[in-house]
């Protein structure tokens, strides 16, 4: 569990996504009470981080749409 650990901390610093992800999607090895603490704190970090990028994401598209508008007229 603790390479788990690791190598979710480093990909929350890293703010790589698609490594979160492909953690989250593997089943999770055994673990002592506060290894799943730490987990838990860190699940809730990372779905800050993927809440902070969608938002980042919707304000891009929405440029993107007004750009759009722009040039049609």
């Amino acid at each position: 569990m603790q390479e788990w650990l690791n190598k979710l901390k480093i990909a929350i610093a890293e703010e790589d996504i698609e490594s979160i992800g492909q953690l989250f999607e593997k089943q999770l090895p055994k673990a002592t009470q506060d290894e799943l603490v730490q987990a838990a704190h860190l699940a809730s970090e990372a779905l800050a981080l993927i809440e902070r990028e969608k938002n980042t994401l919707a304000g891009t598209i929405n440029k993107i749409k007004t750009a759009r508008e722009f040039f049609k007229a």
